[in-house]
């Protein structure tokens, strides 16, 4: 079921040699699959078009199991290590990074980063209390872009449905673009072209605010540093749906690995089921979708459109996907069976790096979150690591990969 679906011809044709044409129809006029030796005012042709329309479902529900009969075991995964994740206290390693000298302080925050289940929107919070608490604004980007960029169940994910090389390219082009993202800042910063990171409302809620210390080790009365992945969809499926508390305040710095190994003993193989079929269910339904949504694009979207906007011409297939990204991408995990339907008619590895990078990044959602809470400097420059970033990696993609 991997082919592209082809409509049946008829063994029948008119007098001129060309196909039938039924004006008023577009069913007929889309599929064309009808035996046109019956009379457009014959009783059949009610029956051949309902048999046409059955047959397609047919033909796309089928891909559609096909397809996610392959992702599901690296879809659960995805799903019982991000659950797993959530319990680890990665908020502390991110809390110590920002500790850390400003050059060594950007590396470990874009590590960290490519390991936290935020996405662009819930990952808002977190930088206002850090940006409130004094971390440079250097550290906090990089942080700030390797979140929602990439995390090991996407990997996963975008290894299953694309290939091992888009997901390596994936991977890299977030973490190099994470780290630029942080020197650029730092260049800035040290010039005091960013000396007011946060808007002036935001900077005055987050100071009344409780206190926040950097380096957080311990859960505040507040809730959690790090949200559950799955929280931020129950409403909206998305990833903007809630917002998440700001960071603890620590006291005294512990060690994280006794408190990531507490946080999951604490969580019991009850909490750990439920939470499971929680994120299956919330995760799962925007998945089917997405792969649904491949199906139609490989049955119906001509490879020619594709490979026209998106394949032969590099630079030109790289701008579109950066662009596209913007209003189109849905999710981490919706946007990947999307991509595989545009990749099985034309698209280039190049754009769909591009895509799955800059969409992740300059969200419609995201970049209205981020504008409320950052100064215009430090959402320009947002905006313009995200999406002019995302294009130059995936002009470097087309380079390695083909």
């Amino acid at each position: 079921m991997t082919g592209r679906w082809t409509p049946l011809r008829s063994s029948s044709a008119r007098s001129d040699g060309q196909a039938p044409e039924f004006p008023g129809d577009p069913v007929f006029k889309t599929l064309t699959a009808v035996d046109v030796s019956v009379r457009l005012d014959s009783p059949r042709v009610g029956s051949e078009r309902r048999g046409i329309v059955v047959h397609v479902v047919i033909e796309l529900l089928l891909y559609a199991l096909n397809r996610l009969v392959g992702l599901i075991p690296w879809f659960m995964f995805a799903v019982v290590f991000s659950v797993l994740l959530q319990h680890m206290r990665v908020d502390v390693l991110v809390g110590r990074s920002f500790r850390k000298r400003t050059v060594i302080a950007i590396v470990l925050s874009t590590a960290v980063g490519a390991f936290s289940p935020l996405c662009s929107c819930t990952v808002i919070p977190l930088i206002r209390g850090f940006l409130a608490a004094g971390v440079p604004v250097s550290v906090a980007m990089a942080f700030w872009i390797a979140s929602p960029s990439i995390d090991p169940e996407i990997f996963g994910l975008t290894a299953a449905a694309l290939g091992m090389p888009v997901a390596v390219a994936r991977l890299l082009g977030a973490l190099l673009l994470s780290l630029a993202a942080g020197f650029v800042t730092l260049f800035m910063e040290r010039r005091g072209w960013l000396d007011q990171p946060l808007r002036l409302e935001m900077a005055t809620t987050a100071k009344a605010a409780d206190p926040v210390t950097v380096g957080s080790a311990s859960r505040s009365a507040a809730g959690t540093a790090l949200p559950d992945r799955a929280d931020d969809t129950a409403e909206s499926g998305g990833c903007c749906g809630s917002e998440p508390a700001s960071p603890p305040v620590e006291q005294k710095p512990e060690p994280w690995w006794p408190q990531a190994r507490a946080g999951l003993a604490q969580m019991g193989a009850r909490r750990f089921g439920s939470e499971v079929l929680r994120d299956v269910w919330l995760l799962g339904r925007w998945m089917l979708v997405a792969v649904l949504a491949e199906a139609l694009i490989v049955k119906f979207v001509p490879p020619s459109v594709v490979s026209a906007g998106f394949g032969d011409n590099v630079v030109l297939s790289v701008v579109l996907a950066a662009a596209i990204g913007v209003p189109l991408y849905l999710n981490g995990v919706g946007a990947i069976p999307v991509v595989g339907g545009l990749m099985a008619t034309g698209m280039s590895p190049a754009a769909a790096t591009t895509f799955l990078l800059g969409g992740a990044v300059t969200t419609i959602p995201a970049i209205a979150a981020v504008r409320v809470l950052a100064s215009t400097r430090v959402f320009l420059l947002y905006l313009g690591i995200g999406f002019f970033g995302s294009m130059l990696v995936g002009l470097v993609t087309a380079v390695f990969v083909h």
